[in-house]
C-alpha cells in the first residue's frame, strides 16, 4: 500500500508518502481544501471510497494511513473505509489529540491499519496500530522514521525497504538527509519491481507521491500523480497561520 518516511527539523518536519495501489482502483482526486471544527486541512481524495490516506492542517498536524495486510478480518460489519478515519481526524490540534479521538472511536468494523500522526512539537509523534482486534499506541520518535506496507510478500518487502532506507537515508551527514529521503522514494532498488520504494508489479504500482512540509508558520502539500520515476505534473497547496 505505501512507503512513508519523515524527518524532523528544528521548526517542523518533512513527510513523504508513496501510495501503492492495485491498477483496478479508480484514480484519486488531487488535493482539495476542507474545513471542520474551524480547522482547515488539505488532502487528496480516494477515487473508490472517498476517504484519504494523507492530510495536513493549519495546526501543523499531519496524518498518514497505511493498510495492515497481516491483520485479522474485522469482527463486525458492514465494513467501514479506513480512509474515512483520516477524514474524521484531520482537524485534530495535535498528535496526542489524534490518539485521544481514535481511542474513543469504535473500530470493530474497520480493517487493520497503521496511522502516523505528527505535529510541530519535537518528539510529538504517534503511531497507532489496529490489527482488527487490539489498538496499540506508540508515542515518541521511533528509531527508524519509516513505515512500509505491502499486500504481496509483506515480510520481505518491509525488510528490504527498511534496509535500503537505513543505507541510503540514515547513513551519511545530516545536511543532505532531506535530499536523500526524496531520492529514496524514487529508487528502483534492488531493481524496478515489487521490492523497490517506487514499486511496480503487474497488478499494482506506486500511483502517487505526496510531500508534506510543515514549518513554524505554514504547511505545504505537494502531490504528484503516477509513479515518481515518471514525469508528471506536481500540484502545490499551502496553508499559513499566524
Amino acid at each position: 500500500m505505501c512507503t512513508v518516511s519523515w524527518l524532523r527539523r528544528d521548526d517542523g518536519f518533512e513527510l513523504l508518502a508513496n501510495r501503492d495501489e492495485r491498477r483496478t482502483r479508480l484514480p484519486a482526486a488531487p488535493p482539495a481544501l476542507f474545513e471542520a471544527g474551524g480547522v482547515r486541512w488539505l488532502a487528496p481524495v480516494d477515487g473508490d471510497a472517498g476517504g484519504t490516506w494523507v492530510s495536513v492542517n493549519d495546526r501543523g498536524v499531519a496524518l498518514c494511513l497505511l493498510n495492515d495486510y497481516r491483520a485479522a478480518e474485522p469482527v463486525a460489519g458492514p465494513l467501514e473505509s479506513r480512509g474515512w478515519i483520516v477524514r474524521e481526524l484531520a482537524h485534530s490540534g495535535s498528535a496526542e489529540q489524534v490518539v485521544s479521538r481514535i481511542e474513543g472511536r469504535p473500530l470493530a468494523a474497520v480493517r487493520g491499519f497503521v496511522l502516523l500522526a505528527l505535529d510541530r512539537v519535537p518528539g510529538s509523534t504517534a503511531v497507532v496500530r489496529w490489527n482488527a482486534r487490539e489498538l496499540r499506541i506508540e508515542r515518541g520518535e521511533p528509531s527508524r522514521p519509516l513505515l512500509v506496507s505491502s499486500g504481496w510478500n509483506t515480510t520481505d518487502v518491509v525488510a528490504r525497504r527498511e534496509a535500503l532506507f537505513d543505507a541510503r537515508v540514515v547513513g551519511g551527514d545530516a545536511a543532505g538527509r532531506t535530499e536523500r529521503q526524496r531520492e529514496f522514494h524514487r529508487l528502483h532498488e534492488p531493481e524496478r519491481g515489487p521490492y523497490s520504494p517506487c514499486m511496480h508489479r503487474d497488478d499494482a504500482s506506486t500511483v502517487s507521491t505526496t510531500r508534506v512540509h510543515v514549518s513554524t508558520d505554514r504547511a505545504l502539500l505537494e502531490y504528484r500523480a503516477g509513479p515518481p520515476c515518471e514525469l508528471a505534473e506536481t500540484t502545490q497547496h499551502e496553508l499559513t497561520w499566524a
